[in-house]
């Protein structure tokens, strides 16, 4: 399968739940629209970023990369999280964590 399972991106999104970016919480991120696109994104629900808006709740997004599997194999799966980081409003707050 080419695409993320909910359950999948729920068990990375929820580890540490408790721990908050930019004072916003999981539970806050899951009620935004921004949650919505990329969730039927990585699902396979959508094909498209479209309608991503610029805000803080995107930071939790950057738990995904735990996903990643080594960069020189990247598969189908995970060139939907790339595409996520690299995107211009999400990749804005992946590109701190991408690098550590």
């Amino acid at each position: 399968m080419n695409t993320f399972t909910i359950e999948e991106i729920e068990l990375v999104l929820t580890d540490n739940p408790e721990e908050l970016y930019y004072s916003f919480s999981l539970d806050d991120f899951r009620n935004s629209a921004d949650y919505t696109i990329i969730v039927d994104y990585l699902t396979g629900k959508s094909t498209s970023l479209h309608g991503l808006l610029h805000n803080y709740q995107l930071a939790f997004f950057n738990k995904l990369i735990a996903l990643l599997g080594p960069i020189e194999q990247v598969s189908g799966k995970e060139q939907l999280l790339v595409d996520v980081f690299t995107h211009p409003v999400a990749g804005y707050f992946g590109q701190f964590f991408i690098h550590k």
